[in-house]
């Protein structure tokens, strides 16, 4: 549950966005926090009850439509997410560089967001777990030295 109220990109991404309503970051904090908060207690009660080392086993092997919203839904959220936070970190770079931003090119940058991992993921199954070391790698070394 702590792990689900730690998003510190988030923090930054919400704070750029409404950078010129910032009374209202807070509020959208706190609103964007409320649906994960509730998926996890949701997952959690549904897991207190059952017997076993792995509570999800049982919750697996019913096949429920409900478990399978429930990951679709954490999926997509972590995908949103990132899409949002890469899209911004790389038109904060094509700005620097070009020394103005247009909507042009932010479109641009919100494809190429979406079309460099995809690209990555049709390169096979190994560079997949080469970017999973990276992507679990480079963020703490960044942020924790």
């Amino acid at each position: 549950l702590v792990q689900i109220l730690c998003f510190g990109d988030v923090v930054g991404l919400a704070s750029t966005r409404l950078q010129e309503r910032p009374k209202k970051i807070p509020a959208a904090l706190a609103l964007g926090s409320i649906v994960p908060l509730g998926m996890a207690l949701v997952l959690t009660s549904a897991a207190r009850g059952l017997p076993g080392r792995d509570p999800l086993a049982p919750l697996l092997a019913t096949g429920d439509a409900a478990l399978a919203c429930f990951a679709v839904s954490a999926i997509a959220t972590t995908v949103i997410g990132t899409l949002l936070a890469c899209s911004q970190c790389l038109s904060d770079v094509v700005c620097d560089i070009v020394g103005w931003c247009s909507e042009s090119h932010r479109r641009l940058v919100r494809v190429a967001s979406a079309a460099l991992p995809a690209a990555g993921a049709l390169v096979g199954d190994d560079a997949f777990y080469a970017f999973l070391a990276f992507a679990g790698a480079y963020p703490v070394t960044v942020l924790y030295g």
